[in-house]
Order: structure tokens, then C-alpha cells, then sequence
């Protein structure tokens, strides 16, 4: 008679609640005979044995586990029990070795002991200026498997005695690409993996809390969570809900801003923390952890543009991409004027990240009267470009700030195939202009912070 599987999960679980940490292994060991394949029932055997004490063949499990989910792809997975590995035993590096060889395969760099090099596919990475392919999860490569990981898995679990040890994997598959990771080289991928922290919560705490300074970011290894806000009346409004996978308080990447929302665990969750400062030192360190972390940082932006701006609502997601390539990135310092009124326009701009005031000047001498604050996602530079007339106000950076420009003669030729855009930009241009107009004739006026006062 078959062996009742649900029943016996029950019942590891609940010896390991109880901490008869001895008990559960042997539950978790039948477990492991029964479902070979299920790599989070042989990570729960580890569990048990490193509880009850049994380090070195809890280190020696968690090394398959590890190097299994490299293999498939589960990088996330992979580093988190790299980081138990690491607890049990801080002079065990295999695991990151293996971690960091696979993961340069993507791009077809062999590093450490990797076994051979990835095929890659006709066109990928050819050529730095290109952007990289926008793809589905359905479109990601289907991880190669062991067809003896039954017998594999059976011999793990058996009790025996040595320290952990690093199994090169059998093949090199195609990965999946990992936000950041992917774009390290293998030393700066290392250096990344040994200074994150590996942190877990139960179902309703608290990983982020709005308002709190952002000092780092999370990459969830596994489960999800809910990302809320709180508002000024105290009522709540759930975001987003993100799974395994996901990074989220990435913004502490670019700025020191507090948070501007609350993360809860909706379910147990490992997540990895990255500490801002950190990124800040490897990438003065190591010039290819630089490219990646502003790849990173500049993906996650535009992507917050693409589903914000007025400019990009109307399109479906192939459409914003196809569009937003057109757009060239341009840093603006403190200070640093985008438009100079008098110029003629050169473009069509949009606000990634940052903070831009536009003032109109009536004298050389004066600071001019502000006409508006610039908020990301906003869209400027539209009244010169469909008048053809020179800008009608100064636009200066008052933070560190990254604008988007789409040249004036590639708008011409986006409005011939998008009019939706050339209909936006100016219903756009026609209110700001009646804005300014009444802000120049005293009717309402813009505090300190753009706002407009009635």
C-alpha cells in the first residue's frame, strides 16, 4: 500500500515545530525515497540534520541541493543555500565557484572549473549598444536535467560519513537571465554572493516598512510577498504582490530616499539582502560591476517609466519597448540646465528619475518665476518641438538626474507611425501652455515645491 505522502509532510513538519530535530530527519529521509525529485524535501532533510547537530552531512546535502538548482537554472535558490553552506562552514567556497562558472556561461565566458561553454543563440550580445532581448518566461530555455537525479538523490540521503564536496555539474545549460547577476563577471559575482545575508520571515512580518531609510535591496529566493501603502488617512492599499524571483528596494541603489512602501512576507520567504553600500564598493572596485549595476539600475527605471508616463500608456508592452528604444539617456548634474530658454528644442523629453524645475526668466539677473516642478514619468520640451519655436522656459536640474530624449527627427518619424503620441503630446502642450498663461498673469501661483496654489 502506497505510503500516504501528505500525511507524512505533516508529520515532519510538526516534529521539526516540536524541535525532535532527529525524528524529522528520519521523516524527511522517507520523504526524499518517496519524491526524489523534490529538491525542497531534500533542503528540509539538511534542515533537520544541521538542527540536530549533524553538520557535516547537513553541509553535504545542502552542496547537491545547491549545485542541482544551479544546473537548473534556480539561481536564486542556489545562492540562498550557498549561504547555509556557508554558515555551516565559512571556508567552503565550491559552491560559489560553481555558481559563479555556470552563471559566466550565459554569456560564453569560462571561468573557474566550468566544463565547456554554453551555445549561444544566433544574435545574443552582438554588439555593447545594443539593449538586451525582451523576453517571456515562456520564451526562456528549457534547463537540461539528469535523467539519473533519482539515483543521484537516493545516494545523497543514505547516511555516510566526509566532509562536503563540490560535484561539477554534468552539462552546462542555457540560464535564464537574473537581473544584475547575470551581467557580472565571475569574481565580481563572488564577491556580491559572500556579502549578502540570507534572511527569512514567517507569514505577516514585516521585511520593509514605509518611511524607513533604504539602505539596501532584496532579491526573493522563495515565496512571496505583499507590497502595500499606508496613506495619510491610514487607510491601506495593496501594490503588488511579487513572487520568487522578484527584487524589490532597488531605489536604494539611487538614492537614500526613505521607503515609499511596506513589504510583508504573505507566506515563509527567504530573501536575500544586498546592502547598498556594498554595490557602491564594487563597483569602484571592478569596472564590469559597474556596467551591470547601471544596466540594472536603468532597466528597473525605464521599466517604472513604461508603466507610468502618460507618453506610454496607450501601447501594449511590445510597443512601449519597441518605442522607448528610440529614446537616447542623458545625466543631468545639479545645476545642469536640459532646455535653456531662447534655444531652439532638440528633442522630446521624458523625466526618469530625478528632480527638474522649469522657470520662465524675465531677466538675466532674476532666478525667473517657476511654472512647475518635474516629477518622473513627466513629459517636457513638447510646446518648442510642435511649434518649432525656441523653449519658452529654462529647465534645471535641482537633484542628480537622468532624462530620456527622443531626437526631434526621429519624433517626426515615430508621430507617422504612433499619432496616438503626436495626440497626446499636444493635449499635453495646450494645458501646460493655459498653466503657464495663468501663472504669468497671476491668477494662481506654484509654491516652493510645484504645486499649484488656487
Amino acid at each position: 500500500m502506497p505510503k500516504d505522502v501528505r500525511k507524512l509532510k505533516d508529520r515532519a513538519a510538526e516534529l521539526m515545530a516540536k524541535r525532535r530535530f532527529e525524528r524529522a530527519a528520519e521523516a524527511y529521509r522517507e520523504l526524499c525515497g518517496l519524491e526524489p525529485r523534490d529538491l525542497s524535501l531534500h533542503q528540509k532533510l539538511a534542515d533537520a540534520l544541521r538542527a540536530g547537530g549533524e553538520r557535516e552531512e547537513a553541509a553535504r546535502i545542502y552542496q547537491s541541493v545547491a549545485d542541482r538548482f544551479a544546473r537548473e537554472g534556480l539561481l536564486l535558490k542556489a545562492i540562498a543555500v550557498n549561504k547555509i553552506i556557508l554558515d555551516l562552514d565559512p571556508t567552503h567556497t565550491a559552491t560559489q565557484a560553481t555558481l559563479a562558472s555556470l552563471y559566466a556561461l550565459r554569456q560564453g565566458r569560462v571561468g573557474g572549473s566550468s566544463p565547456r561553454e554554453a551555445p549561444r543563440a544566433v544574435g545574443e550580445n552582438e554588439g555593447a549598444a545594443q539593449p538586451p532581448p525582451v523576453r517571456s518566461e515562456a520564451d526562456l530555455p528549457t534547463p537540461e536535467l539528469d535523467l539519473d537525479l533519482e539515483a543521484e538523490m537516493a545516494q545523497l540521503v543514505a547516511p555516510s560519513v566526509g566532509g562536503p564536496r563540490a560535484s561539477p555539474p554534468a552539462a552546462a545549460p542555457r540560464l535564464p537571465e537574473t537581473p544584475l547577476f547575470s551581467d557580472l563577471e565571475p569574481s565580481a559575482f563572488i564577491q556580491l554572493l559572500t556579502r549578502c545575508a540570507l534572511r527569512r520571515y514567517e507569514a505577516g512580518e514585516l521585511v520593509v516598512r514605509q518611511g524607513d531609510p533604504g539602505s539596501s535591496f532584496f532579491v526573493l529566493g522563495s515565496g512571496s510577498v505583499r507590497v502595500f501603502r499606508r496613506g495619510e488617512t491610514g487607510e491601506v492599499v495593496e501594490l503588488a504582490r511579487l513572487a520568487e524571483g522578484a527584487f524589490f528596494g532597488e531605489m536604494a541603489l539611487l538614492s537614500d530616499a526613505p521607503r515609499s512602501a511596506s513589504v510583508e512576507a504573505a507566506e515563509q520567504v527567504e530573501i536575500l539582502e544586498f546592502p547598498a553600500a556594498v554595490l557602491r564598493e564594487l563597483v569602484t572596485e571592478q569596472p564590469s560591476a559597474k556596467r551591470a549595476v547601471d544596466r540594472f539600475t536603468r532597466s528597473r527605471l525605464l521599466s517604472s517609466i513604461m508603466a507610468t508616463s502618460p507618453l506610454f500608456r496607450p501601447f501594449d508592452f511590445e510597443n512601449r519597448r519597441l518605442l522607448i528604444e528610440r529614446f537616447r539617456v542623458r545625466e543631468v548634474g545639479v545645476g545642469e540646465a536640459v532646455l535653456r530658454q531662447g534655444a531652439e528644442g532638440d528633442g522630446l523629453y521624458v523625466l526618469m528619475q530625478g528632480r527638474l524645475e522649469v522657470r520662465r526668466r524675465e531677466g538675466e539677473d532674476g532666478g525667473g518665476l517657476l511654472l512647475s516642478e518635474l516629477r518622473e514619468g513627466d513629459v517636457f520640451g513638447e510646446m518648442s518641438l510642435l511649434t518649432r519655436s525656441p523653449a519658452s522656459a529654462d529647465v534645471i536640474a535641482k537633484a542628480q538626474s537622468r532624462v530620456l530624449r527622443l531626437p526631434r527627427q526621429v519624433f517626426e518619424e515615430v508621430i507617422l507611425t504612433h499619432p496616438q503620441i503626436l495626440e497626446l503630446v499636444a493635449r499635453l502642450s495646450e494645458e501646460r501652455a493655459k498653466t503657464n498663461d495663468a501663472l504669468l498673469g497671476g491668477t494662481i501661483a506654484c509654491d516652493t515645491e510645484g504645486l499649484i496654489l488656487l
